[in-house]
């Protein structure tokens, strides 16, 4: 998909009344002045270019071989988070260094079941950046731990940190590398008092116990599980967060009539994305060992092959 193919509608500067369309809600002062911190121009493909577009990621994900996801991908990520670990011991600067190698790969981006063009290389690090911190305030506000599962290079629990300075942070991942992210992090003072620890989602530790009232969150994570995100549940319900919300593909959320959503779905099947979660979340509302606080579909997505920026929110009934 090169983008100099298409056609575009001029310019524009995504902005706080874009953000408040997605989340369905106003911004706070704060999140306003974030969006305006950072450069959101975009340009929109036209109808024709839109068009012609899904015609050729539908081609693509019909003809090409996906590496499918799954427990046999832990080297891929060990080396991923291994060359972040060697870029932060080298010195470079913490947003570089933290940075996953997956940002800035594509030309394109989802937005509201259209194709834009970003104008700035950095647009989709700062998208999800917003989306993570609108439910930072939403949910991890008053919680005396934050624990991100999938935590990777620990970026986010970078901005966890300066958001609650006073929360025990604590990052998980299957990958070794991402652990030693945040033990350095925690020893050179970026993230002071920082645990990391190895957490493989196929097949929990509950040996890991987190500490009572703590907050729990994944990005882009849980995609990666396939059908297998309920032993995460169960572990989670044996612990008794607070709070957990998520931003993931969902398939459930998705409208298999829509042209842009087919182009989602035959992604996740392709890849053997995250499969069946919202429905076992139902299943454990409805048998009242769950409350669900919020399913919401922001429309926005960093890969023109997947609207992947949707949310979950519960909380286990109950205290601990």
């Amino acid at each position: 998909m090169e983008k100099n193919k298409y056609n575009f509608l001029p310019a524009r500067t995504l902005g706080t009344e874009d953000f408040e369309e997605a989340f369905g809600e106003p911004l706070s002062p704060a999140l306003r002045a974030e969006v305006k911190k950072f450069d959101f121009r975009c340009a929109e493909l036209d109808q024709e270019s839109q068009a012609r577009c899904r015609e050729e990621i539908q081609e693509a994900i019909s003809s090409k071989d996906f590496q499918r996801a799954g427990a046999h991908r832990i080297d891929v990520w060990e080396r991923g988070w291994g060359e972040n670990f060697e870029a932060l011991k080298k010195g470079n600067p913490l947003d570089q260094a933290l940075l996953p190698r997956y940002f800035g790969k594509h030309s394109l981006i989802i937005w509201r079941r259209r194709y834009f063009q970003p104008l700035v290389g950095d647009f989709d690090y700062h998208l999800i950046d917003i989306v993570r911190d609108w439910l930072f305030e939403k949910y991890l506000r008053s919680v005396p731990a934050i624990c991100e599962f999938g935590c990777g290079t620990g970026r986010h629990l970078v901005a966890a940190h300066a958001f609650s300075p006073k929360a025990e942070i604590i990052g998980a991942d299957w990958a070794e590398a991402s652990a030693k992210l945040l033990q350095s992090m925690n020893e050179n003072g970026v993230i002071p008092g920082a645990h990391g620890f190895v957490f493989d989602f196929f097949k929990p530790d509950y040996k890991l116990v987190l500490p009572p009232g703590a907050g729990v969150y994944t990005i882009s994570a849980l995609e990666q599980t396939g059908e297998k995100a309920n032993l995460f549940v169960d572990y989670l319900l044996a612990n008794r967060p607070a709070v957990v919300f998520h931003v993931e593909p969902i398939r459930e959320m998705l409208d298999p009539n829509d042209e842009c959503d087919k182009i989602s779905l035959a992604y996740m099947e392709k890849r053997g994305y995250l499969k069946g979660f919202l429905t076992y979340l139902r299943e454990k509302a409805r048998s009242k060992e769950i409350t669900i606080l919020q399913e919401k579909r922001t429309f926005i997505g960093g890969d023109p092959f997947l609207e992947g920026y949707m949310i979950i929110a519960w909380k286990p009934v109950g205290d601990r």
